[in-house]
């Protein structure tokens, strides 16, 4: 199945022994984009924090399992640039880029807005505005994604009331504001002393700053139509609570990129 860079975005993070760390917020490739090097998360307190790949464990479907929070990150490796305006070098505009396609860690093409994909080597830079050489070749369509299998299910000893066959160990007292405001029934259900899935935490923030204090250029809305923060809003913590509650945190972050 054909994996995205988008995959990674808002997993969440585990210890080893269950504690939930925080989140990835976005990640960061070397300088020819072609690799990922290093991933930009979020602690429960919206403290952002750098990690190589090679601290992680294991990615799996709803997680990340961390091995160590000490160490340290690659150098001289840039953000993911989700949104940047991409053009070609004779400055037709092709889009901007919503997500890069990856075989593991490799970056193998770049998704443009619309569908269409562009292979890595084809970029030229990467700055105010992404450039790519397409003096030979245009855009490539990309095929449709497959949808994300669902996660298998085992039944009990007596056949029947269904588990995941992955459920994360309950979490730790100091469960994250940010958590308990987009998943409230995920903290009573720990509370109770059961093991749900963890919840559909949504796309995180794409890009290398924090996003409060910006203000937003357009109205957020939520899959029903509703708006969730007006044009013109500045963007605080309760802000970020209501776009991760809506499953709008990474429609959030593209609205303010560059602003």
């Amino acid at each position: 199945m054909q994996e995205f860079v988008s995959d990674l975005i808002g997993k969440p993070l585990l210890s080893r022994s269950g504690e939930r760390i925080g989140y990835i917020k976005n990640i960061q490739t070397d300088k020819r984009r072609s690799r990922i090097r290093n991933l930009e998360c979020c602690d429960e307190e919206e403290e952002e924090f750098v990690l190589p790949v090679s601290a992680v464990a294991q990615f799996g479907a709803d997680a990340a399992i961390v091995k160590t929070l000490s160490a340290v990150g690659c150098k001289n490796c840039e953000p993911a640039p989700f949104g940047l305006p991409a053009y070609s070098e004779k400055g037709e505009k092709l889009g901007t880029i919503d997500d890069f396609a990856r075989e593991g860690m490799q970056i193998t093409a770049i998704v443009l807005s619309g569908g269409a994909s562009v292979p890595v080597e084809r970029l030229v830079s990467a700055a105010d505005t992404a450039l790519f050489d397409l003096s030979d070749s245009g855009p490539v369509k990309r095929p449709p994604r497959k949808p994300r299998p669902k996660s298998e299910k085992k039944p009990d000893a007596k056949g029947d009331n269904a588990q995941p066959a992955f459920a994360p160990p309950p979490l730790s007292e100091e469960i994250a504001v940010t958590v308990a405001a987009a998943a409230p029934e995920y903290a009573s259900a720990q509370t109770a002393g059961e093991t749900p899935a963890l919840p559909a935490a949504g796309k995180k923030r794409a890009g290398s700053g924090l996003l409060t204090g910006k203000i937003l250029p357009e109205n957020l809305f939520d899959a029903r139509g509703m708006v969730i923060a007006p044009a013109g809003a500045v963007v605080t913590s309760d802000v970020i609570k209501r776009a991760l509650a809506h499953n709008k945190l990474f429609a959030l972050t593209l609205l303010c990129s560059g602003r």
